[in-house]
């Protein structure tokens, strides 16, 4: 009992100004004293197991500010929490470690469903992703053909306004050509209208100097 009267001693300060936390050890209900000694008058008492706050320690005796004021032996205290204390916060911490368990299932639960609710999503993105992959197939296949026509339609287009743009020179050669012809016509005309006419005139001049000879 000295020992460890002497252990609790060396864990004070002998300040009133520095607060310790300490229990009442776990025997019965202790009386407190006015002042550090046996011939002090009892002022107070505290329980057993009582969590106190030690202010000073002196000549063996330690003065108390909480749970009450007064001077009790400090071989009376200990830095240990009674054992009912210890199974009092085992058991909160219990409760506490369940109710944490609890949130983590319920936790766990809704992620497994949001997993499932993801997988089924999944599955379904899947499923119509393969439909439209074979839409597009059959319709690509649907489609070739009118591809194909499209483009031998275009090129028959092409051709057509190549043929037309021939026509169309054709035509334009022809008119100048026709044009020409015409003027070479009219040319040729107008020579043999010349022509006739000088013959005419040659012709008509021989006949009048024959008339004259054979006047004379």
């Amino acid at each position: 009992m000295k020992i460890k009267a002497f252990l609790t001693v060396i864990l004070f300060t002998a300040t009133a100004s520095h607060a310790a936390r300490m229990y009442v050890l776990e025997t019965a209900e202790i009386g407190l004293k006015e002042g550090p000694g046996s011939e002090y008058r009892y002022v107070a008492s505290v329980s057993a197991g009582a969590e106190v706050e030690v202010a000073q320690e002196k000549l063996g005796w330690s003065r108390l500010v909480s749970p009450a004021e007064g001077w009790l032996p400090s071989g009376k205290l200990t830095g240990q929490a009674p054992s009912y204390t210890k199974l009092s916060e085992t058991l909160a911490e219990n409760e506490r470690l369940k109710a944490e368990l609890q949130k983590l299932s319920e936790s766990a639960g809704k992620a497994g469903q949001e997993l499932g609710a993801a997988a089924t999503g999944k599955a379904e993105l899947e499923q119509k992703l393969s439909g439209l992959e074979r839409e597009y197939a059959e319709w690509k296949k649907q489609n070739s053909n009118v591809v194909k026509l499209r483009e031998e339609a275009d090129a028959a287009r092409a051709r057509a306004e190549d043929a037309e743009n021939l026509a169309q020179r054709l035509i334009s050669d022809k008119e100048k050509s026709d044009k020409w012809a015409n003027a070479l016509a009219m040319i040729a005309g107008t020579l043999i209208l010349i022509g006739g006419y000088v013959a005419g005139g040659f012709y008509s001049s021989g006949r009048r100097h024959g008339a004259g000879k054979i006047r004379f």
